[in-house]
């Protein structure tokens, strides 16, 4: 008996990611929500650096850290942000010109941690579109430049934008930070379910995509 196999070829529509050459295989690291939830502040953050990077076991007899086997990023979470409901603006923890405000009780020297992180071969990750006290009620253009211009000033080197606030524009936040010169993984976590910049987005500005909600810690005895 002859079979014949016939064999369909598709067209099929790709969507191009962000190629900024960085975020090539998966970064590997650290992030402060499933620790330290809402509670986190800049002393938690240097200690956790310093823990990355001492070399308190051998592998084949070597001292090695955390970050000598690739565990070199330490991300910032939420609750880095100053709450105020009561801004004129109707923001909640970005001032009138559309720059973030810094808890400075929870983190007095924000550009001093990321310099700290550096200083031990360290990236730093920092986050945005934040869900406490979350700026819902306008998507202006300034909310966007105020906090990319936060995050140059600062020095990080990846952002976890959220999808809990008005700034949701991926594809907006990518071409301010295009335009500064510098290279940044950005990661998507908008769950799976709000896109980045309806209705005219056709391709992926960022490196990574979180597809679900918070994980959490458990353990079974």
């Amino acid at each position: 008996m002859r079979v014949t196999v016939s064999l369909l070829i598709f067209s099929l529509k790709t969507a191009s990611s962000n190629d900024n050459g960085l975020a090539l295989t998966p970064p590997m690291g650290w992030r402060s929500w499933n620790l330290f939830g809402a509670s986190v502040n800049q002393t938690l953050m240097l200690e956790v650096m310093d823990a990355i990077t001492t070399r308190k076991r051998e592998v084949d007899g070597v001292p090695t850290s955390l970050c000598d086997v690739g565990y070199c990023d330490v991300g910032l979470d939420d609750n880095w942000q100053l709450c105020d409901s009561s801004a004129k603006s109707g923001a909640t923890y970005h001032d009138e010109d559309g720059r973030p405000i810094v808890n400075k009780k929870l983190f007095p020297d924000m550009k001093g941690m990321v310099d700290y992180a550096h200083s031990m071969n360290l990236t730093a990750g920092f986050y945005g579109n934040n869900c406490i006290c979350v700026d819902r009620h306008d998507d202006d253009k300034k909310y966007y430049e105020g906090d990319v211009e936060a995050f140059i000033g600062f020095g990080f080197d990846g952002w976890k934008l959220d999808g809990c606030g008005a700034q949701t524009d991926l594809e907006l936040f990518d071409s301010l930070l295009n335009a500064t010169g510098k290279a940044v993984v950005v990661e998507n976590c908008h769950w799976g379910i709000i896109e980045p910049a309806l209705p005219t987005t056709t391709w992926c500005p960022w490196n990574m995509y979180r597809t679900s909600d918070d994980i959490h810690a458990s353990y079974v005895r």
